[in-house]
């Protein structure tokens, strides 16, 4: 996804994948002589046949299991992305559990959520693989967190109390504009732009 950063190492022992920033989704092809690890931040992933999704939020890690099931170890420190990267870290790990399809899990220096989420759900989360967003009730709040991942423009909601105002709809990554425009015609919402970097939401 937008503003992601990966360091990849494969050898003769395993294929690791170090995310460190962003988002990625990653289709897992079987090999059992060489494991699938993505490190990020101070929990490993480890997957084998399956498909899974890893997001970095500020100090927490999200996953999403799409498919199959994967082992994640809370590690006692994060991994630097080298060339030594190796198994024996996850001998090392405080704690290992496991995840299975549908579930979501948030990690931050321990398991601060896990639950099991439907398709549509999944569908969602996961659209901008398709170069989508979809919102289906989401918090303006969270819809203009989302929305400044693809855009270089600060967004301000100006009034607290429309912050968290119920939106949904469909729109392409990076089309700013289209956005703005529906949430001034069908969300009451006053769009003011400031400058080319800059625009107030506000209520009407």
């Amino acid at each position: 996804n937008t503003g992601s950063k990966t360091n990849v190492v494969f050898n003769e022992e395993a294929r690791f994948v170090h995310l460190l920033a962003g988002e990625a989704h990653f289709e897992v092809f079987h090999d059992e002589s060489k494991p699938f690890v993505v490190y990020a931040g101070k929990i490993a992933i480890r997957a084998v046949g399956t498909a899974f999704s890893v997001y970095i939020k500020g100090d927490s890690v999200d996953v999403i299991v799409t498919e199959g099931k994967i082992k994640v170890a809370s590690l006692k420190q994060a991994v630097v992305a080298t060339d030594e990267a190796n198994l024996a870290l996850l001998d090392d790990a405080d704690s290992v559990a496991s995840f299975v399809k549908g579930q979501h899990a948030v990690f931050q220096n321990k398991i601060e959520l896990v639950e099991t989420i439907e398709p549509r759900e999944i569908t969602k989360q996961l659209s901008w693989r398709d170069g989508m967003l979809i919102f289906d009730g989401d918090s303006l709040q969270d819809v203009v967190n989302e929305i400044s991942r693809y855009t270089p423009k600060e967004i301000i909601i100006l009034d607290s109390k429309i912050r968290d105002l119920k939106i949904g709809g469909y729109f392409r990554t990076g089309e700013i504009t289209p956005m703005l425009d529906t949430l001034a015609a069908n969300f009451n919402l006053n769009v003011e732009k400031i400058n080319e970097n800059l625009i107030y939401l506000s209520e009407k």
